[in-house]
């Protein structure tokens, strides 16, 4: 029989999750709106303001970005709905990543509860991982995708009649996207596989329809071949190899930010505990109609939680490339334990810990959507380099690709022509074991507006110049050859130099 009561707060419920959805994807953009674009973003807008879709294949091929089109395809239709190059890199992250809190949300409560749904949500966007909700890279879409598609197979799984079409065809659209945006993207697979498996063993019989369903994505790959050799021959040299220790590293990532409110939820569902055995509070149980998630979802969310090590494995033996982001994923399955668990331990512990995670996580966006009411920042960079300017008609040398990149892209034009980057001779080359950052400039520039050469050439040119950027190979070239340079000004990890004053 339905309880009235609990019928009557399922719209309220909705409606307050739909607010703070809201809230989110208001605050992820006015961060975006406000914060500049950094150097791989720049690679993102310069591709993807190429004509069509042919040019945007086109400029792929070349190297300048190793990922596959779609994210690229995305930003181009966002850059016909506003005039901002940091709202249109960004909005499909934006986008993406809230649809990620609602899937994921979406997958626990329908197990354990809405507080439990609420919990994994906050924990995320709370998490290593909400900065990316922001970040023009396809980061924050592919963690959409996974989500969706964990949905989407825990809804094939259990619904009958026309509803289990629809989520097996969501569930390979969500893959087949999430490989289309990011090569990595193929370790969502492994979580669904194995807890499909497990299913399998369970009810003894293989489900064909969402096997298939699972695997036939892996298609998109065929399509992207041409792309993917190219990938695979910038690979010699990445400049991030897999190297011990960046499993840990990725987990620090991860769960590092969570610290405060995590603390604070676990202190009081410890309390709750202990008040519980004391007899001071009522014996925890389960919520009512929420028996807890089945074997199979709990298997998947267990190998979403080990996707580091996964996909650390997979950089030393095939791919020879690894960051930390590339297991961001990995999130929804310490997330959605971490909810799972929350549950387990009934009622009380439950609204307390989702009441916590839900207002740091309500402040935290209102914090954000408060951005809409600054102006746009620029680069620490220019705000340096103009320390450059003064009527100086001097030019100026970028140390670090980072810093010429984000400069040149929002530097005055009058700064854009004096500034120039020198690329590493093939001593430096040597020494670091990579030319990526080389290769990819050089592609960039037939892109965008950049000014590159070589850097002995640039030096024996000009009898006076300006460096800045990060410590790097440049200044430390420089000091060797005995040329003098004074440091003229410094912000963050930025210098400014005068050489030959």
């Amino acid at each position: 029989m339905t309880d009235p009561a609990r019928s009557e707060a399922r719209p309220l419920r909705s409606i307050a999750a739909i607010l703070l959805l809201s809230l989110f994807f208001a605050g992820a953009l006015g961060r975006a709106r406000v914060r500049p674009l950094w150097h791989d973003e720049v690679f993102t807008w310069h591709i993807a303001r190429q004509p069509d879709g042919a040019a945007i294949w086109s400029a792929l091929a070349t190297g300048v970005d190793l990922n596959p089109p779609l994210y690229h395809l995305l930003v181009h239709q966002a850059s016909r709905l506003t005039a901002s190059d940091r709202l249109a890199v960004r909005l499909p992250a934006v986008a993406g990543f809230t649809a990620m809190l609602a899937g994921l949300g979406l997958f626990v409560a329908r197990r354990c509860g809405v507080a439990a749904g609420a919990i994994a949500a906050s924990v995320v966007a709370l998490s290593g991982v909400g900065p990316y909700a922001y970040e023009g890279r396809p980061y924050g879409l592919v963690l959409g995708c996974a989500a969706l598609a964990l949905l989407a197979w825990q809804g094939a799984t259990a619904a009958t009649g026309w509803r289990r079409p629809l989520w097996l065809l969501t569930l390979t659209t969500s893959l087949a996207a999430a490989l289309a945006a990011h090569y990595y993207a193929a370790l969502i697979l492994v979580p669904l596989a194995v807890g499909e498996a497990f299913r399998t063993s369970q009810r003894r019989r293989v489900d064909m329809t969402v096997v298939t369903a699972v695997t036939l994505p892996l298609a998109v790959f065929a399509a992207l071949r041409p792309l993917i050799d190219v990938a695979r021959e910038w690979m010699t040299g990445f400049w991030s190899p897999p190297s011990p220790g960046d499993a840990a590293r990725a987990y620090a990532v991860l769960l590092a930010p969570l610290g405060t409110p995590l603390m604070v939820s676990l202190g009081l569902v410890a309390v709750v505990a202990a008040l519980t055995r004391a007899g001071w509070l009522p014996p925890a149980h389960t919520p009512r109609g929420r028996p807890g998630m089945p074997g199979h979802e709990l298997v998947a969310l267990a190998v979403f939680a080990v996707l580091p090590a996964i996909g650390l494995l997979v950089a030393w033996t095939v791919t020879g490339a690894w960051h930390e982001r590339y297991a961001l994923p990995a999130i929804l399955g310490l997330a959605g334990l971490a909810a799972v668990g929350v549950h387990a331990s009934g009622t009380l512990a439950l609204r307390t810990a989702a009441a916590v995670l839900v207002t740091a996580l309500a402040a935290q966006a209102g914090l954000r959507a408060g951005d809409w009411f600054d102006m746009p920042r620029l680069p620490i960079a220019v705000a340096l380099a103009d320390r450059a300017d003064g009527g100086s008609v001097l030019p100026v040398l970028a140390s670090d690709g980072l810093t010429f990149v984000e400069l040149a892209h929002a530097a005055s034009p009058a700064l854009a022509m004096r500034l120039s980057y020198g690329l590493k001779p093939p001593s430096i080359i040597a020494q670091t074991g990579t030319d990526t950052e080389n290769r990819a400039l050089q592609q960039l520039a037939r892109l965008a507006p950049l000014r590159l050469e070589r850097f002995e050439q640039f030096v024996d040119r000009h009898r006076q110049f300006f460096v800045i950027g990060r410590d790097s190979w440049v200044t430390e070239a420089l000091v060797a050859a005995d040329v003098p340079l004074r440091l003229v000004a410094a912000e963050g990890d930025l210098r400014l130099f005068v050489v030959r004053e």
